[in-house]
């Protein structure tokens, strides 16, 4: 019925050809792509609403091609006004991988003398690293300055999660060194990136420099890395590090969650008495969150690869009075092996 009111030609008004190509986006992505194209023969645009769902349906099908068509008659005609409708062009096409098209709209925007917003070199940046396209991105990193347009967190964050990814330990080092020099604070996600990377590559000194600069910045996100940080040394065996980081947190920085990934590490690999030492230390220095990490890490022990260590781990804990009989391994061990 909307083909035959659409290839006929009849007068439609905005506000119906909007809904028509939203309604139709969700279930037949190829017919709102038709009506979109009837609406902009006309002289008429989809409204932003419409434009955005319409973009993401077809990047969902992997359309894209058919999405650059509707945006290149869109810039033909006149579409974007100001630097966010370019943006809104550059972040789909980035999105959908139509990387030279997002470059050639970007440069359109720097022709127009219009300020190209961190949003759009985001975008881009985005999709030129999800095709390892690594050399176009340090020039594009080039051309951002020379544009005055500074960079954000998110954009450093793009940077350092893909030469973290490629082992590039010294380019994540100056793009880090970078990040305070201009005033822009890292996140947790820029921490754990880091300092995975670091931890895989036995650098662990490095890695406990970044977790102080954490420390230093704020609570929140230093007790988030601490998690991150505890759990790589573990998955590299470094368990000497990962209790001394533990021993020296400071007492602001919440590391219950941090303390139970290395008791439960510990007791996967049948360090049982470097565990138990270590709950010695936890009831001796921090025993107001001591039965909280008693409970969380017996909760954790049923994902143990091993039996054995569980059950050595829960009977020195008990001959320590530290669990009671009434705990569930205690009941499942008396089952177990009576």
């Amino acid at each position: 019925m909307a083909e035959a009111v659409v290839l006929g030609d009849f007068p439609i008004d905005d506000d119906v050809l909007n809904v028509l190509v939203g309604s139709v986006s969700d279930i037949d992505v190829d017919g709102a792509a038709m009506f979109c194209k009837f609406m902009m023969g006309k002289g008429r645009f989809p409204n932003t609403e419409v434009l955005v769902n319409l973009c993401e349906n077809l990047c969902k099908s992997k359309k894209g091609d058919k999405m650059w068509e509707i945006f290149r008659v869109l810039l033909e005609k006149g579409y974007c006004k100001n630097a966010r409708d370019y943006h809104l062009v550059v972040s789909f096409l980035g999105k959908a991988g139509k990387v030279r098209e997002a470059y050639d709209v970007l440069k359109k925007v720097k022709k127009k003398r219009l300020e190209p917003d961190i949003s759009s070199y985001n975008a881009l940046m985005e999709a030129l690293c999800r095709n390892d396209l690594l050399r176009p991105v340090k020039k594009l990193w080039d051309e951002m300055f020379t544009s005055g347009c500074s960079p954000n967190q998110h954009t450093y964050n793009i940077l350092i999660e893909k030469f973290t990814e490629m082992g590039e330990s010294e380019e994540v080092q100056q793009l880090f060194d970078h990040m305070f020099q201009k005033g822009v604070a890292p996140d947790c996600e820029t921490y754990t990136s880091f300092i995975t990377m670091l931890c895989q590559e036995n650098k662990y000194e490095q890695a406990l420099e970044i977790f102080k600069k954490s420390l230093t910045q704020d609570a929140k996100v230093a007790s988030s890395v601490l998690s991150t940080f505890i759990l790589a040394l573990c998955k590299q065996g470094n368990f000497k590090v990962a209790l001394s980081v533990m021993c020296s947190v400071p007492s602001n920085v919440e590391n219950l969650n941090s303390h139970v990934i290395l008791l439960k590490n510990l007791t996967d690999v049948g360090e049982v008495e470097t565990a138990i030492e270590h709950l010695k230390w936890i009831r001796n220095n921090c025993s107001s969150n001591f039965q909280n990490i008693m409970n969380e890490l017996m909760a954790s022990l049923s994902t143990s690869a091993s039996l054995q260590y569980v059950t050595k781990l829960t009977q020195c804990l008990h001959s320590q009075k530290l669990v009671d009989d009434a705990d569930p391994w205690m009941k499942l061990m008396r089952n177990v092996y009576g």
